[in-house]
């Protein structure tokens, strides 16, 4: 486990302000992400979770089959189930750095999008589905509208395939 991450799970875990379960875990996730110094991965995420009573585990995609296998993003990230009345929760603690693209790329409407889009993310799968066509839609028009071509990668199926296995 990270250094900061096991003190803080050492703190109760009692909910004083009265969050969502949603609200909570998303609270519990900065938490630990800034007790970590800002860089968190997955694994010790998911691990640093389950220390806090949260029903976490590590999920690895390596791509959806609506995307061409070229064009297929490995990815970890994490799944909380359990939380809440809902399905289960994808848990990404960097979330709005999958969307970054060169200043050459980005017109000031991508960048005040991307500005828009959390930092981390704490979803069900149909909610984080909706985000990524929404950004990959601005993504596309702000390649285009600087005279450039989308890549193949950042297309809504290439983007989507990181969080693929969510769905299965």
């Amino acid at each position: 486990m990270q250094p900061g991450v096991s003190s803080y799970i050492g703190h109760t875990t009692e909910n004083p302000r009265h969050l969502s379960p949603n609200a909570q875990l998303l609270e519990d996730v900065r938490t630990l992400k800034r007790a970590a110094g800002g860089g968190l991965s997955a694994a010790a995420l998911a691990q640093a979770l389950r220390g806090l009573g949260y029903e976490a585990s590590l999920a690895c995609s390596s791509g959806s089959h609506s995307a061409p296998s070229a064009l297929r993003l490995s990815h970890e990230f994490v799944v909380v189930r359990g939380c809440g009345a809902g399905g289960p929760l994808i848990v990404e603690p960097s979330f709005r750095e999958h969307f970054a693209i060169g200043s050459l790329y980005a017109t000031e409407r991508y960048r005040q999008v991307l500005a828009a889009v959390p930092e981390e993310l704490v979803a069900p799968y149909s909610q984080l589905c909706e985000m990524v066509r929404l950004v990959c839609a601005e993504m596309k028009f702000s390649f285009g509208a600087t005279g450039n071509s989308l890549p193949p990668w950042r297309s809504v199926n290439s983007v989507l395939s990181r969080w693929a296995a969510a769905r299965e």
